[in-house]
């Protein structure tokens, strides 16, 4: 781990799952990918993952993700308008469900920085799937 100007860098898989384990209780979990399911004081629950994935040139990523559903080509424009607004997250098809999803660069996340993508990614999921699909399925 690294300390830059007071900001603790997590630089390998096992210091995450190791803060998630003792911050969030995991739903599931394998080596490269946790499943935790966030509850919302409003009644709600939001599906999310968090991933470790490698790209082409063998720099790791973690990459924040949670569904929506599925949504139809009007839903979709809107949803893209809608999250245009936000700080951070896209949104990605995976299958017939779309998903919200932002990743950082191993290396350089912070405990700060990934603690504050999970809950934005699982409000933004969760008020989008809401919106679009009403339901709380994910």
């Amino acid at each position: 781990m690294n300390d830059k100007e007071g900001v603790t860098n997590m630089a390998k898989w096992s210091e995450i799952k190791k803060e998630i384990n003792s911050n969030y209780t995991v739903a599931d979990e394998t080596s490269g990918l946790i499943k935790l399911i966030f509850e919302f004081p409003y009644g709600r629950r939001q599906l999310v993952f968090i991933e470790k994935v490698n790209n082409d040139d063998g720099v790791i990523w973690v990459q924040v993700s949670s569904p929506v559903g599925m949504l139809d080509s009007d839903d979709f424009e809107a949803a893209l308008e809608i999250l245009g607004e936000k700080l951070c997250g896209g949104l990605i098809k995976e299958d017939e469900t779309y998903v919200v999803r932002n990743s950082m660069l191993m290396e350089e996340l912070s405990y700060e920085e990934l603690f504050r993508s999970l809950k934005m990614i699982s409000v933004i999921a969760d008020e989008l799937e809401e919106k679009f699909i009403g339901d709380d399925e994910y």
